[in-house]
């Protein structure tokens, strides 16, 4: 499975009925790039880092975990690598290694630029993407995150590109910043960042 085989298909698939596609390529085909490989690295990043004591580990995910952007088994991904990030950072806090959740905003990726930007004039989401992130940008705000000594205070968070490049002062090629998320959506993540604090675990195993 490629990134480019991933994204054709999440592109041809957009809004396609779960019941109406098969559910194990479905399935497979928006999860094994994504979420099964995030944790697969996740698990050799640590070996290496645990005896370090010290590391970073960022998790890509997308506002696609919070709520229906292109189908189901997307959304089902996503939002278990928000919980991956989350989970393994109760397990990596002791070792003094970071684990978050990245969000970026729309990004023009190879295949967005060539499929939906060029080739998508009468594509409804066209106008998302114009405005849209280089692929480029994600990568700033991790090495902004890791120069940062104070990295731990976002242990088991979702942060997104939006957030990180504002306090970081970080600019796209073009001399932009993401949009920030509406305010509805940042209750979502404050909200989510709060119940799932690695220092909480044990209370929140109470409920």
């Amino acid at each position: 499975m490629t990134l480019h085989f991933f994204g054709c298909y999440i592109l041809n698939n957009t809004r396609q009925k779960f019941y109406d596609l098969d559910p194990v390529e479905s399935f497979d085909s928006a999860n094994n790039v994504g979420l099964r490989n995030h944790y697969i690295c996740s698990t050799y990043a640590a070996r290496l880092m645990v005896p370090r004591k010290n590391g970073l580990i960022v998790t890509v995910s997308s506002s696609g975990g919070m709520a229906y952007l292109f189908n189901t088994a997307y959304g089902i991904g996503k939002s278990g690598c928000d919980r991956l990030a989350a989970d393994i950072a109760v397990d990596l806090c002791e070792a003094n290694i970071t684990s978050l959740s990245l969000w970026p905003g729309p990004v023009k990726t190879e295949i967005i630029h060539k499929r939906i930007i060029i080739g998508g004039e009468s594509n409804p989401i066209k106008g998302v993407f114009d405005a849209g992130e280089t692929i480029e940008y994600s990568g700033k705000c991790v090495v902004a995150l890791a120069s940062d000594p104070k990295q731990m205070q976002y242990n088991g968070q979702i942060l997104t590109t939006a957030d990180i490049g504002r306090k970081y002062n970080l600019f796209d090629d073009d001399k932009t910043q993401p949009k920030e998320m509406a305010p509805r959506f940042r209750e979502f993540i404050d909200c989510l960042n709060k119940i799932r604090n690695p220092a909480d675990y044990r209370e929140n195993a109470k409920i």
